[in-house]
């Protein structure tokens, strides 16, 4: 069974909180969440207190749960690092994790099959910020099998 984690950040701009996603965004998002993976689909952010409240908040203010995408509250989990992310992604039994720091997909490519980073910057994939062989690389959700 196909299980999808995908990090809180994929979707909200921390420069600017205020933005709301697009309903095409929202549509694919629900699509993919109810029909290739079934419901059997959790956000992970590592983070603060504050940023877990701003998330939260972000998440209610633009109804991204039930209403848009079919994911429900219970299916939201916070970590305060990395590790914390990896250790969740392991006790869900995930088969595919989407998120957008390669340190992050690094950590996580020992716990799921399919670690994904999803549209990264090209300068984040040169110098010392080597990823892992495992992790799979996705310009949008299309990519996201």
């Amino acid at each position: 069974m196909k299980r999808l984690g995908v990090e809180i950040s994929v979707f909200i701009d921390r420069s600017d909180i205020d933005t709301a996603p697009n309903q095409g965004v929202l549509n694919t998002l629900k699509d993919i969440f109810t029909q290739r993976f079934k419901g059997n689909v959790w956000l992970l952010e590592s983070c603060d207190r504050l940023t877990k409240d701003c998330s939260e908040t972000w998440l209610n203010d633009h109804k991204f749960l039930q209403d848009q995408t079919g994911i429900r509250p219970k299916q939201i989990l916070f970590a305060r690092d990395s590790i914390g992310m990896a250790v969740i992604a392991s006790a869900l039994e995930l088969t595919h994790f989407v998120g957008t720091e390669p340190k992050v997909l690094n950590c996580m490519a020992q716990y799921v099959r399919n670690p994904i980073l999803f549209k990264p910057d090209p300068a984040e994939l040169l110098g010392d910020k080597v990823l892992s062989d495992r992790v799979k690389i996705a310009r949008g959700w299309e990519d996201v099998q």
